[in-house]
């Protein structure tokens, strides 16, 4: 909701965050978040997020949680997905509890299966090749995790998944249906999905993690493939996914350690993601 000088709030599991200048921005950002909820206010000493014009339509945000940088983003859709990244990192940066993974992850069991790779590893398309099968999308990029008595619990966003324009000339037909009939906004070269209710879990749900899946997309791979990963490549590969600014390097290196000891952990090699979800799928069912 609007507080003084039009600044607008929203909830996260470490308190309110308050948003300056965003009103630009809020028709891209609810294209992609329709469910993230607004607070009515928040304390004195919340955290404060500044969307500042850099140019026509061009911002950039600045925040004293943590180092932005000097990145800009153009109105649209993608300066609204800017403005969640900084959402999440100045939730994330209020709590010594809290990173954020970029990897997709997909409920199985009960807990949450985490698919972690770079940029070009093809975590969305997997993700929503997984919810076409049936599986409930928690997220197709951005994992919020917190850290519990108990082990570590992923924080559900419910922001809509997004896969690259075209779509892969492997698609399955069955998946092109899917994908068209929940079609969204499109912008530079990006669609979103709007996934049915029953898809994708709510926002603010916490689901335990139980797996970690180190997807490793290889053009000559052949039929995907399970391969045993040990601890210390499971770690050395979630550092440059994980965002954990507040911390120290070593605190940050002990935390992605525990959190790779306390689930399952395996390397997927594939070459073809509808048939690495095909197989993630089949060996749930197994």
């Amino acid at each position: 909701m609007s507080g003084a000088g039009g600044s607008l709030w929203f909830e996260t599991p470490t308190g309110p965050v308050r948003v300056a200048g965003a009103a630009p921005l809020m028709a891209a950002l609810r294209a992609q978040s329709p469910d993230w909820p607004a607070a009515d206010s928040g304390p004195a000493d919340a955290p404060e997020i500044a969307v500042e014009p850099a140019g026509e339509r061009w911002f950039r945000f600045r925040t004293e949680l943590y180092d932005t940088g000097d990145l800009v983003f153009p109105a649209g859709l993608v300066g609204g997905n800017g403005l969640i990244g900084a959402l999440i990192h100045s939730f994330c940066t209020r709590s010594p509890d809290w990173i954020c993974l970029h990897a997709g992850a997909v409920e199985i069991g009960g807990r949450l299966t985490v698919l972690v790779g770079d940029m070009m590893a093809g975590k969305s398309t997997l993700s929503v090749a997984l919810a076409a099968l049936g599986r409930r999308l928690f997220t197709d990029d951005r994992l919020p995790v917190g850290r519990t008595a108990a082990g570590f619990d992923g924080f559900a966003l419910a922001l809509r998944p997004k896969l690259r324009d075209p779509l892969p000339a492997e698609a399955p037909a069955a998946f092109r249906r899917f994908a068209e009939e929940r079609e969204g906004p499109r912008e530079s070269g990006m669609r979103y999905v709007v996934l049915h209710p029953d898809e994708r879990t709510p926002f603010g749900t916490r689901l335990p993690l139980g797996r970690l899946v180190l997807l490793s997309r290889r053009d000559d791979a052949g039929a995907p493939a399970f391969r045993p990963v040990s601890l210390g490549e499971t770690v050395k590969r979630l550092v440059p996914t994980a965002f954990a600014a507040h911390l120290p390097p070593v605190e940050r290196l002990a935390r992605l350690r525990e959190l790779a000891e306390s689930v399952d952990r395996t390397e997927l090699v594939y070459a073809d993601s509808f048939q690495a979800a095909e197989l993630l799928d089949r060996e749930a069912r197994a």
